[in-house]
Formats: structure tokens, sequence, C-alpha cells
């Protein structure tokens, strides 16, 4: 099992920023990326086609049973949470929404720090609710890393703002920069 994983949340206007974070990581970037978004769910796969398109990484919807590997970044299908189970392996599943959201961001941020503890590089974007501060608390808490979106690049700035009130010591990143601040991050720590 790789030693970092990266979860990343994001709700209204994150879409772009997603882009822009993946589209700059070299083809060898060493931890597995795993991707909540709010979505509707009837919502088409255009946004994955997308970033496939223009990463170097490689891009997918998140298959349970699957064992995230190092430079692939993993998405929630619609209407699904994606978690990651004891054994790190990836979760899907359609309990309750969250927060009103399927998927949730708290859910996957709350497995990721049940399997990887201090080893979790949390991201919050963009968001017109809540959901994924109890997940960067829970980061946080375990010693884990949180970025966070700035508020002023966010097309909605209640999630990070609220993220930004809760965490003890965030690192607070334009949207654009958070691609090469997580390249940055594991150069410097491998």
């Amino acid at each position: 099992m790789t030693n970092k994983i990266v979860v990343i949340g994001g709700s209204t206007g994150s879409s772009d920023v997603i882009k822009a974070i993946l589209s700059p990581l070299p083809y060898d970037f060493a931890w597995p990326i795993l991707v909540v978004q709010h979505q509707l769910a009837s919502a088409k796969d255009y946004l994955l086609q997308h970033i496939h398109s223009i990463s170097k990484i490689h891009v997918k919807y998140a298959a349970d049973g699957e064992r995230p590997i190092g430079g692939t970044a993993y998405f929630a299908s619609p209407n699904h949470h994606l978690l990651l189970d004891p054994q790190g392996r990836l979760s899907l599943n359609q309990d309750a929404p969250i927060r009103h959201s399927r998927p949730s961001i708290d859910c996957l941020f709350g497995s990721a720090v049940a399997v990887f503890k201090s080893e979790v590089v949390g991201v919050l974007l963009s968001g017109a609710n809540e959901d994924g501060v109890k997940g960067m608390i829970s980061i946080d808490l375990a010693g884990g890393r949180t970025i966070i979106q700035s508020p002023r690049s966010s097309v909605s700035d209640i999630m990070p703002a609220a993220a930004i009130a809760a965490v003890k010591s965030p690192s607070i990143v334009r949207g654009e920069q958070i691609g090469p601040y997580l390249w940055d991050l594991q150069k410097e720590v491998e």
C-alpha cells in the first residue's frame, strides 16, 4: 500500500479547479488521488473525459474493491459515496446522502484518515455548503496535511471559509496553484 494519499473534495465552482489541479501533475506523481465532486445523480462524464484528455496522470471512475495506485486520479461516480475500506481498497456505496450530498466529501476524508492517518493530504475546494469541513478537521487532528482553496479564488466561498475557520493551520492556496503545490509537496517529502 502507498505511504500517502491525496483526497480532494469540491462542490459549486470546483470543476475548473479540479482540472487545474490535475492537468499539471506529471505521469509519475507517486500518490493516488481520490476525488469527490458534488454533482447530480444524472451527471454525464464530460468533466472526467475532458480531464483525462488534458492530464498526464490516469483519470477514471473508481471501481469497487480496486486498490488505488500512484499516477491515477479516481473519481466518485455520480450518486455513489467513495470511501476507503480498512485494507485501503476503494469502496462505493449508495448509503443515505450526507449534508444533502452523495457522494459526500466528509465520507471520503473520514475513511482516508481511518486507513492512512497522518499520511493523508486533504484538499478542499470551492463549495456552497459545509460538506468536507468535518473531514478536514479529522485530517488535521490526525496530523495530515490540509490544503484549502483560497476563498478569494473560489466561485463559492462557503466551504473553504468554514474549513479555514475550523482547521488549526491549513495551507491556503489559490485554486490554480494547488497542482504545483502538491507536486512540490511530494518532492519535499520523498
